[in-house]
């Protein structure tokens, strides 16, 4: 009898989830047990006084309860709370999955955020400052060229005026001697044409006198020309070597400015990487706004998904101990 107790009391519980129901299921239960112990115990009173059909065993066989059969389809109690215990720490699975990925997208956005601030506060002023410092190097070498090609032009212009003043000495010097070959050649002819005209006419000294005074004529023309050569001569070489300094000059003008034109040419690249250095700095000082709203937005999102895997941990924890507590009651 107590075992058959016992088995309807299992089977009410496992089809019922309200405990108050199994409560007062398990006192219709033991009142009926009261109440069957009581007629039992009676029967053989009633037996001995005189027969009773109506009062049979099978009657009180007839009283006890028979267990409801359970229907297949219909899952038990623990396999229900084994599915939602397992349902929940799935939901708690993927809960944390996505608290991982937005906890790897904020620290991302810290990421770049840190590195926004130091290209901003280290890595543009420094790339700028030090295309300045170069700028400001490259202008000193211009200056410098400048006047090197100051001081060549200088330099070229004094020896060309030395060279002319040279020339011009010694083409006086041999117009001086010119003239006064000219001058004695000149008295000379005087002489011969004056001894030419005058008496005795045919003596043979004044011949010799004649031919003395021609050969003397002919040496000075001589003379003269060769001086004469000799002034073009000068002013040929003069010519030549101030040629072959303007030829120095210009090779030397020429090859400092191709420097300068690589210094300014260096001068103008390094301005126009501080231009984009600058310009890309502002985009960047641009964009580390809205960078900063979308951690703050990151990190809030980060913080509500955190604390609602929080709520979920202590719910399934919640649960098992309601679980646990239950299958003591029912023990």
């Amino acid at each position: 009898m107590a075992f058959l107790m016992h088995l309807f009391v299992s089977m009410i519980s496992e089809s019922m989830n309200d405990r108050a129901i199994q409560v007062f299921t398990v006192l219709v239960v033991f009142a009926i047990g009261i109440f069957l112990w009581y007629s039992r115990g009676n029967y053989p009173l009633a037996t001995t006084e005189a027969p009773q059909p109506e009062v049979r065993l099978p009657a009180v066989a007839a009283l006890t309860p028979t267990p409801t059969p359970v229907p297949e389809a219909t899952p038990d109690l623990d396999q229900l709370q084994r599915r939602e215990s397992e349902l929940r720490q799935e939901r708690l699975d993927g809960e944390k999955l996505r608290l991982e990925d937005l906890r790897r997208n904020v620290e991302a956005l810290r990421s770049l955020k840190v590195q926004q601030n130091e290209q901003l506060s280290l890595s543009y002023p420094q790339q700028i400052s030090q295309r300045g410092n170069e700028i400001v190097r490259l202008m000193s070498v211009l200056d410098r060229q400048k006047s090197e090609e100051v001081r060549l032009n200088l330099s070229a212009a004094a020896a060309l005026r030395d060279q002319s003043s040279a020339a011009s000495t010694a083409r006086e010097q041999i117009d001086e001697q010119i003239r006064l070959l000219e001058a004695d050649s000149q008295n000379l002819r005087d002489q011969l044409a004056s001894i030419q005209m005058s008496p005795p006419w045919n003596t043979t000294e004044k011949q010799d006198l004649i031919l003395t005074l021609q050969t003397q004529l002919n040496d000075l023309r001589l003379r003269i020309n060769e001086a004469r050569a000799e002034r073009v001569g000068i002013s040929l070489q003069v010519l030549q070597q101030m040629r072959d300094t303007e030829s120095s000059v210009q090779v030397n003008r020429e090859a400092l400015m191709t420097e300068q034109e690589n210094s300014q040419d260096s001068v103008d690249s390094l301005r126009n990487e501080i231009l984009n250095l600058e310009s890309a700095r502002n985009r960047v000082r641009m964009s580390a706004v809205p960078l900063e709203s979308q951690l703050i937005q990151a990190e809030e999102r980060l913080s509500s998904q955190d604390k609602a895997v929080q709520k979920l941990e202590e719910k399934l924890e919640e649960k098992l101990e309601e679980k646990l507590e239950e299958k003591l009651e029912v023990q």
